[in-house]
């Protein structure tokens, strides 16, 4: 998906473990309601019971473990929705029942571990996929070579402490990168390895109000880099120093600050020590509204960033405009909101032209300027639409665009015509796999290809095998293998 874009969700479960009752978790588990209509409250474990409350779209459910009542199965339009019966306090405190089918769980740890959505106290995850051919003419499916993926391993705080790549073969583990904290889950130490040697090592010191003060590398046995960070009583950062071994030179920013705490300039020194550059902060009351650079050779000032804000009747902009080097415009982010703050456009503008035909002939050829506009459900703050433009010969034109519901996104590119070169529909789970993809021909109105997804959960949630289906076929399989603390 579009990286401005939130991944949508549809659950569905042709197979799923029972179990009963799930280890006690040291923190709180946190759900998020990901159904449209919200999510009803049970005095018992069934669809039949009385109905005693309700979570509404998007409200965060929190309990403290996770006891799986009774497995069940839900019919949700064209999909079967398999999940457990989970015990919950409802807004009013009662205790009652949800179906988790509509829930999606939060991951929580570090960044690797939230990227994944890896749920519950993991230990080490490593997947490995196997393929399969099926031979029409003999009617048969062979299983082709199983090929193992990487092995990540996590603390009990959920931050990746080693990275290991297989190399395709279970027999095969090597370490590529280990990482190492402080009791404040602050990275001290990240190392490299190629082979069984250390590459480099990225190193991390803090203060004790948890501020990094130094930052080195080591490359191959020797010293790369040494980055050094001050700051003063308010913790603002008044200086970096930036040192190099094999120049044996340092390049400063001077950061200074008003009463308030708001940065006024920052003087950049170079590796020879020269007042190179001065950067200015130009505030409206408490608001950046604008960075510059004065190059302190030519006494020339440019504009490196701006920030607008706009308010109209019906909704409130921020735009965001950035400048190249040469202090010409290169980017334009406009993000709008209703008055409640729900954010309803984002708008990313890129001039992508050069300045003249000189600056062509040295840096290539002129690319076209391109437009991405997202707009969004002003209720629920769902993505509704995002469309690509590019400009040629000074028109814009649409060359892609997606759409969404609830749990399903089309994506459709455009010829130069405007005609459908590409369609393609995806629907999702209510944790966020994808299920189905459907791809068409024939100017988009003819189905030539479906892939369906089939997961098994389990009792974390986490999902450990994953087949594949084309047109009904099965073509792989991924397994993931979990321990957890």
């Amino acid at each position: 998906m579009n990286s401005y874009i939130n991944s949508f969700l549809r659950y569905t479960l042709t197979t799923c473990f029972l179990f009963l009752l799930a280890p006690n978790a040291n923190a709180q588990i946190q759900y998020i309601v990901r159904a449209k209509s919200g999510l009803i409250v049970r005095e018992k474990p069934s669809v039949i019971s009385e109905r005693i409350g309700k979570f509404e779209f998007n409200d965060t459910i929190t309990i403290k473990k996770r006891i799986l009542k009774r497995l069940d199965t839900i019919q949700d339009h064209e999909f079967k929705i398999s999940g457990n019966w989970i015990t919950v306090q409802t807004k009013e405190n009662d205790k009652g029942y949800v179906f988790d089918g509509f829930l999606k769980q939060v991951a929580k740890g570090g960044r690797k571990k939230k990227d994944q959505q890896l749920l519950g106290n993991v230990k080490s995850v490593l997947d490995h996929t196997t393929r399969y051919h099926y031979y029409k003419s003999k009617d048969s499916l062979y299983q082709g070579k199983e090929n193992f993926g990487k092995k990540y391993v996590f603390n009990t705080q959920g931050y990746c402490t080693e990275v290991y790549n297989t190399y395709n073969s279970k027999d095969t583990l090597v370490l590529d990168y280990k990482y190492e904290y402080n009791t404040k889950n602050q990275l001290v130490k990240h190392t490299n390895f190629h082979g069984k040697k250390v590459y480099s090592i990225e190193s991390y010191l803090y203060d004790k109000k948890g501020q990094k003060t130094e930052k080195s590398k080591i490359s191959e046995g020797k010293p790369n880099y040494k980055w050094m960070y001050s700051y003063d009583k308010h913790g603002n950062q008044i200086e970096e120093e930036n040192y190099y071994y094999d120049k044996m030179r340092s390049k400063r920013w001077v950061s200074t600050y008003d009463k308030n705490n708001k940065k006024l300039k920052t003087d950049f020194y170079n590796d020879h020590q020269e007042h190179e550059i001065t950067f200015n902060y130009t505030y409206n009351k408490d608001q950046l509204i604008k960075r510059s650079k004065t190059i302190i050779s030519s006494n020339t000032t440019l504009p490196i960033e701006e920030f607008i804000v706009e308010e109209f009747a019906d909704y409130n902009q921020n735009k965001h405009l950035e400048y190249n080097d040469r202090g010409l415009l290169k980017r334009t982010k406009i993000k709008r909101y209703t008055k409640n703050g729900i954010l309803i456009r984002f708008e990313v503008s890129e001039k992508k032209g050069r300045e003249d035909s000189i600056d062509s002939f040295f840096s290539g050829p002129i690319h076209n300027d391109n437009r991405t506009i997202v707009t969004y459900d002003a209720t629920t703050g769902e993505p509704i639409k995002s469309q690509f433009l590019i400009t040629e010969n000074t028109k814009e034109r649409i060359t892609s665009y997606n759409t969404f519901k609830h749990n399903f996104k089309e994506y459709i590119r455009l010829n130069a015509d405007n005609t459908i070169d590409d369609r393609t529909t995806y629907f999702y789970d209510y944790k966020g796999n994808l299920i189905k993809q459907v791809k068409y021909t024939n100017n988009g109105k003819k189905i030539y290809d479906i892939t369906t997804y089939e997961y098994i959960f389990d009792k974390r949630g986490n999902w450990i095998e994953k087949k594949e289906f084309d047109d009904g076929i099965l073509e792989e399989i991924t397994t993931r293998e979990f321990t957890y603390h």
